[in-house]
């Protein structure tokens, strides 16, 4: 018999990622994250492997590395204003 309702379900979204921040550093929401070659995130592309985009802001400003961690979204497409690019 066909259901009619809605029905519950639990979901584990696999296209997430955390990782912990290095240290003074702020990765606002809706912007790239890199992973650095001591395993934290940083908003610096230079030689570092993307890791997603940010959501929600991570703000380890004022900590040590490791301090915060970042959620990030590694799966979609996204759209991003780019006011000037290299």
């Amino acid at each position: 018999m066909a259901t009619t309702e809605d029905q519950p379900i639990t979901r584990a979204d696999a296209d997430k990622g955390f990782a912990p921040v290095g240290n003074g550093e702020t990765l606002p929401h809706g912007t790239l994250c890199f992973g650095d070659a001591d395993g934290m995130a940083v908003a610096t592309a230079g030689g570092n492997k993307l890791l997603g985009v940010v959501e929600p802001r991570a703000d380890n400003s004022g900590g040590a590395d490791g301090d915060v961690d970042v959620e990030y979204n590694r799966l979609g497409q996204f759209e991003f204003d780019i006011a000037a690019a290299t």
